[in-house]
């Protein structure tokens, strides 16, 4: 199964594949904290692209992406808020987080290839619940 460590790696690699991709943000929540549109909101991240994985506990269940237009806060919410298999459960041994990988503004069309390689970073790994084909 996928974990942080993976996500981490990909965080770390990400910059150095791009000569002109300038540093990219990392950044962990609890979804818990994260889950009102007005908390995503007060992100520093909120208005950026870049890409985020959904994870229980340490194991990514689910990596997505935002573009310039929508930034990270409302792609997240809409996320959060219809998929029910990421609803907050006070009594779970393992709570959803978030970890976030933001883009600065030059670099935010680079989100899709972010993206792609998260799900490289996690290729095989049957709990995903999205499987994008690498």
């Amino acid at each position: 199964m996928a974990t942080i460590s993976d996500i981490l790696a990909a965080y770390n690699e990400f910059p150095g594949l791009l000569r002109q991709c300038a540093a990219v943000s990392c950044d962990e929540n609890d979804v818990a904290e994260l889950c009102s549109l007005a908390a995503l909101r007060a992100q520093p991240w909120a208005r950026q692209a870049g890409a985020y994985a959904l994870l229980y506990g340490s194991h990514v269940r689910y990596v997505g992406r935002a573009l310039k237009g929508q930034g990270l806060a409302l792609r997240v919410w809409e996320h959060i808020r219809g998929d029910k298999r990421f609803t907050i459960n006070t009594e779970s041994a393992e709570p959803p987080r978030l970890v976030v990988l933001a883009l600065e503004d030059d670099d935010a069309w680079l989100a899709p290839s972010l993206e792609l390689l998260l799900h490289w970073r996690t290729r095989g790994d049957g709990d995903l619940f999205n499987k994008k084909r690498c």
